[in-house]
């Protein structure tokens, strides 16, 4: 499952974000964009769990703002020099 993070502070780095996200279980991968932070979580209830507790929740100063990933949505997308790639 994918968990989207939305407006996160700044001076949060991806090891950050995997330490908080791992104490509910294994985190496959983090990919942060400027406007949001994506955790993906392959153990659906672990990910359920750690929603549920860590939405709203103060963090760094800010407030956690989390959303299930809409497959709907549009997947975060990585520009490189050798093209364009969908991160999950």
């Amino acid at each position: 499952m994918i968990i989207k993070m939305k407006k996160y502070p700044k001076v949060v780095e991806k090891q950050d974000v995997r330490d908080l996200f791992e104490t509910y279980g294994d985190v496959k991968n983090v990919i942060m964009t400027p406007n949001a932070v994506f955790v993906n979580m392959p153990d659906k209830e672990r990910a359920e769990i750690a929603l549920n507790n860590l939405n709203g929740m103060k963090w760094k100063g800010w407030r956690i703002n989390l959303k299930k990933f809409n497959s709907n949505e549009h997947t975060p997308i990585c520009r490189t020099s050798l093209g364009m790639f969908r991160m999950f």
